[in-house]
């Protein structure tokens, strides 16, 4: 009986180990990455974030793309700049709004909204342009 209360502890420990606090599970990064759509990233145990897990997990972090590094602020801005520091993009505003994540880009365009998952150990954005599917760019904790 005790060899089997051991055993089942283990399955335990070991299925937590498998899945993040917002319920992602051990998704690889490649895996999420590839994902197209909002439905792709939520069969592959992506988690839309609701406005806190979206303040406590991306506000205030930097942010890491594919050459390219993100903040969002706390003061409701947002930045972007290329890693070899070519380029820094303006400073645009964000707001939460109606369960989506709201930015306008700092150069006057239009504010842009959209749902945001976490899959595994990636973040992803829904398109605005597109309903259903993901925008092609995502971003990592460091």
């Amino acid at each position: 009986m005790k060899h089997f209360s051991s055993i089942g502890i283990a399955a335990v420990v070991f299925i937590a180990g498998c899945v993040s606090e917002t319920g992602s599970s051990g998704v690889s990064a490649d895996a999420a990455r590839a994902a197209t759509t909002t439905d792709e990233a939520v069969a592959l145990g992506g988690v839309q974030l609701d406005e806190a897990a979206f303040r406590a997990e991306l506000v205030d972090v930097t942010l890491v793309g594919d050459g390219w590094t993100w903040v969002i602020r706390s003061n409701g801005t947002h930045q972007s700049f290329d890693n070899d520091k070519s380029t820094t993009y303006p400073v645009g505003t964000w707001r939460f709004a109606n369960g989506d994540y709201c930015r306008e880009n700092g150069e006057g365009g239009p504010e842009r909204c959209s749902e945001v998952y976490k899959i595994g150990p990636v973040y992803r954005f829904s398109d605005p342009d597109a309903d259903g599917m993901l925008s092609g760019w995502s971003v990592t904790r460091p």
